[in-house]
């Protein structure tokens, strides 16, 4: 049975990032957020150089690998397995942190990986898909 456009093997993913002035040191701190396979990037004013600020959420990354892999009851039958030569949760998806997909919400979850950065408020940022 086909969930709709997009077939088995979709999802979403979204980052966000908030530039602001810490009120107690006056410093330019850069807060990014982001579930799933989009990340945000920091690029300098000059274009030479780009800076990953957040990581992806996926089967590939061995912190999500050891927290879904930590949540599996039963470990003969295991949470993520290769599919079409890519790790998948539940052998569908790619992501371990999204949105929908309330059949896998035991172990695939919304919560944002959420990360703090001193920033000198130069620098162009921009946010991105992967798969």
């Amino acid at each position: 049975a086909s969930r709709g456009i997009g077939g088995p093997q979709c999802g979403a993913s979204a980052a966000t990032a908030i530039l602001f002035t810490d009120r107690a040191t006056g410093q330019f701190q850069l807060l990014t957020a982001n579930v799933g396979n989009t990340v945000m990037m920091v690029k300098s004013k000059n274009h030479q150089t780009a800076v990953k600020k957040s990581c992806y959420h996926t089967p590939d990354n061995s912190t999500e690998f050891g927290r879904i892999t930590a949540l599996n009851k039963n470990p003969r039958m295991p949470l993520i397995r290769e599919q079409g030569g890519r790790l998948r949760l539940g052998g569908t998806l790619s992501l371990t942190r999204a949105f929908g997909d309330a059949y896998l919400k035991p172990v695939y979850n919304a919560d944002e990986g959420e990360e703090k950065y001193a920033s000198d408020g130069t620098g162009y940022f921009a946010g991105g898909g992967g798969s």
